[in-house]
């Protein structure tokens, strides 16, 4: 199995190698709008599905032919704070490279006080945060039962206040789910609480795992963006 993908062009990270360290698709949510499609093994149990054994040879190669990265990018299929060894292959990539770490996160397992100790070493966190009102949290993440959008949110928190590297909240409107002003100004109440460096507001742009999933237009993102940065 190849751990490392790309690089691929981004928006917000430039050129950018993932590194995949979760099977195919396990995840903690079944979110409607994800670009990797129906989760098959929703889980919230961590466990050592790859080394940095696994992924350090590979990566080293990739960087002997590759010019000009901006990140090296933990993401793929399946949700990375899933693998507990993800503080571990972080210190060795580091040791590697100065490419700098970015962790993408649902942010589902930062209650977890382990979980947040394993991505102290990042340089960039982008935990997605979508909605502070439960029943829509239920509706666009579709959750492990033993996930509570309370948890999260105070694991967001908790997490913001511990780490020292930059913080990106993530934010993804779906048509006719999160896009009202009711939904935006419980969204920054959360934020507000949130020690971050930027919020970075999305819509559905790739063929999402449910056909609900559809994209607002671009000016009520902008609106939205404006309301949650004033």
């Amino acid at each position: 199995m190849a751990h490392i993908f790309g690089p691929v062009r981004s928006r917000r990270l430039g050129l950018s190698l993932g590194v995949d360290i979760v099977p195919a698709k396990f995840c903690t949510c079944n979110c409607i709008y994800c670009e990797s499609g129906k989760t098959t093994s929703l889980t919230v149990d961590t466990k050592p599905y790859v080394t940095a054994g696994d992924i350090i040879p590979e990566l080293r190669k990739r960087l002997g032919e590759i010019q000009g990265l901006s990140w090296i990018t933990f993401s793929g299929a399946g949700e990375p704070t899933l693998n507990d060894n993800i503080g571990d292959i972080i210190d060795a990539i580091k040791k590697e490279t100065a490419v700098p770490v970015c962790v993408i996160t649902n942010g589902t397992l930062l209650g977890s006080p382990e979980v947040r100790q394993r991505l102290m070493h990042a340089d960039l966190v982008m935990p997605s945060y979508h909605t502070a009102i439960e029943a829509t949290f239920k509706k666009i993440v579709m959750p492990h039962p033993k996930i509570t959008l309370a948890s999260m949110t105070e694991g967001l928190v908790t997490f913001s206040k511990e780490f020292r590297g930059k913080l990106w909240i993530e934010v993804l409107v779906v048509a006719g789910y999160n896009d009202t002003d009711e939904e935006m100004r419980a969204l920054k109440a959360v934020i507000s609480r949130v020690r971050h460096d930027a919020v970075c507001m999305n819509t559905v742009y790739r063929p999402p795992a449910f056909d609900s999933a559809r994209p607002v237009d671009e000016a009520k993102l902008a609106r939205f963006k404006e309301m949650l940065d004033a």
